[in-house]
């Protein structure tokens, strides 16, 4: 069942409205680079009008934690992540988690990576790469998921100011 409003309300639930979880939480300390308390809340709010955040899998996946996709909805999502690419523009994507990267497809529908098929995520803590699409690069790169216990913050926020700063 398609949910289209589902993602937005999360974020106003877990960002905006001061709930707290660890995905989310990870994700603005590594924006920010700072921990969600020593920059405030309304700092903390500013960091996620400066992004655009998008669930890959575009349906619920289950009911509880560490659930993972079907191939059919891996493979189902690709084209409207490709929509959104599209349409954004962004200059950067930031995949969150080794399973996400281990399955974005090589080369399909136009895009690809262009180094080659990208390295299995697992162990690396990052991984990296250009994707093309459209006659548009865009730089990828994969942290481990917010909400698993080895992610750390501190490193994905270094890792990301290093990789920001080399050109595309």
């Amino acid at each position: 069942e398609n949910h289209p409003e589902f993602t937005e309300k999360v974020i106003r639930e877990f960002v905006f409205s001061g709930s707290r979880k660890r995905f989310f939480t990870g994700i603005g300390q590594a924006l920010a680079g700072c921990a969600r308390d020593e920059m405030g809340e309304d700092a903390f709010k500013a960091h996620w009008h400066d992004i655009a955040f998008y669930n890959y899998i575009q349906e619920l996946v289950g009911e509880a934690a560490r659930i993972r996709p079907t191939q059919p909805m891996w493979q189902d999502a690709f084209k409207p992540f490709l929509e959104i690419v599209e349409t954004l523009r962004p200059t950067d994507i930031w995949v969150c988690g080794v399973g996400l990267w281990n399955n974005m497809p090589y080369e399909k529908d136009g895009a690809s990576f262009e180094d080659g098929p990208p390295p299995l995520g697992n162990p690396n803590e990052f991984n990296s790469g250009t994707y093309g699409f459209k006659k548009k690069r865009y730089r990828v790169f994969q942290s481990y998921h917010p909400s698993s216990s080895k992610f750390q913050w501190q490193n994905v926020h270094d890792y990301m100011k290093k990789a920001l700063n080399q050109p595309l």
